[in-house]
């Protein structure tokens, strides 16, 4: 059985927190896994609700105290770079990145993820958020965000009863899980994460989906004007 080690970002979200750990550990066990808790500088209160989930289930609590930047994508960014240190501090066979508003609804196939990065070292990463790429800023996009083209998956990859659909796809913060050479790859200092887009595709453009994906967003939405910038999304309705 392979070890997987998690990262969980929060900020100020004890109750979005609450329900991402409460479905994590309906269907799922830590006995292979490290799961670390990672405060990107919360307020005292939710300092106090955080200790207090990482002692209900048994996390290692990590709180880190920075002057917060004004741009909260920024802010983001800072919080999952300190992540990915912590992660790769762990002795673990795969590596997890989560944030506290993700809720879990099955079991992430640790084995049959370790196998398919192990046979296929083209892919990056493996998506098990829920596919909902629907051209919006909410959830994420069917468009490749460096490419600007259609994702296409053009390759199934089955392992035992598990399927993997392969296309040409840029970074996605979470969820998402992958080799160690990979994630100590992304311990840089960007903090833009369309410029971490740029550099991940650049090593990794081949990444896969887990179908059906077992983590779905219950967060509020995060407008990303700053890709409507980069021209993405141009005829976004917001009405």
């Amino acid at each position: 059985m392979k070890k997987l080690a998690i990262g969980i970002l929060t900020y100020n979200r004890d109750e979005l927190l609450k329900e991402t750990l409460e479905s994590f550990f309906q269907h799922n066990s830590n006995g292979n896994s490290k799961i670390i808790l990672v405060d990107n500088g919360s307020a005292e209160e939710y300092q106090i609700s955080n200790r207090k989930y990482a002692g209900q289930y048994g996390l290692e609590y990590k709180y880190n105290s920075f002057s917060l930047a004004s741009d909260m994508n920024e802010n983001i960014e800072i919080g999952h770079h300190i992540l990915i240190k912590e992660l790769l501090n762990c002795d673990a066979d795969l590596f997890c990145i989560l944030e506290d508003d993700w809720k879990c609804k099955g079991k992430i196939p640790v084995d049959e993820i370790w196998q398919l990065l192990n046979e296929h070292a083209e892919i990056g990463q493996v998506r098990i958020r829920d596919y909902r790429y629907d051209d919006t800023f909410y959830g994420g996009s069917s468009l490749n965000f460096i490419t600007k083209k259609k994702i296409v998956f053009d390759e199934i990859i089955r392992v035992n009863n598990i399927t993997f659909k392969v296309a040409d796809m840029h970074w996605v913060n979470c969820c998402n899980v992958m080799r160690k050479d990979t994630l100590k790859a992304m311990d840089i200092d960007i903090k833009s994460e369309y410029e971490k887009m740029q550099f991940f595709y650049g090593l990794h453009p081949r990444n896969a989906q887990f179908e059906p994906g077992i983590f779905y967003h219950i967060g509020p939405h995060r407008i990303r004007v700053d890709l409507r910038e980069k021209g993405l999304f141009s005829n976004e309705d917001f009405s």
